[in-house]
């Protein structure tokens, strides 16, 4: 299984190459995504030790309503934006009053046909469009 780097190039790879993937693998993906977050990270990116540790110091409400942000992402083809300000190598050098952040922006719209199909509407497709935008961030701020 290919990991990818855990910065905002190896996000965009992990996408294309899932966008580019069948439905089935897509929600595979998904799937694992919304059964263990920290699971799914852990096989699909190169994370240190300390950025394992991290993960499972967010709640379990933070992780389930990101991993459900990213899973609608998914499905609509989104763009999903990882901007991480942190530089490991640094940690040690931040101030004692620091801490790390990790949130994220998601910005939806979706919009249903104004009409309820018929079954004269048989051969005509379902008109359902939803577009978004997934930024997750992750750096840090003093207390």
């Amino acid at each position: 299984m290919k990991k990818y780097p855990f910065d905002s190039r190896g996000v965009t790879q992990w996408l294309a190459e899932l966008y580019s993937a069948t439905i089935t693998y897509q929600m595979m993906e998904q799937e694992h995504i919304l059964l263990s977050l920290r699971s799914w990270l852990i096989s699909k990116f190169d994370l240190s030790k300390d950025q394992i540790t991290y993960i499972a110091t967010l709640s379990e409400d933070f992780k389930s309503n990101l991993a459900r942000e990213i899973v609608f992402a998914i499905n609509n083809h989104s763009p999903i934006t990882l901007d991480k300000q942190t530089d490991e190598n640094r940690t040690g050098l931040l101030d004692r009053d620091s801490v790390k952040v990790t949130e994220y922006e998601s910005k939806k719209k979706q919009a249903d046909v104004s009409h309820v199909p018929s079954i004269t509407d048989v051969g005509k497709q379902f008109n359902r469009h939803a577009e978004g935008q997934l930024m997750i961030r992750i750096y840090y701020k003093r207390l």
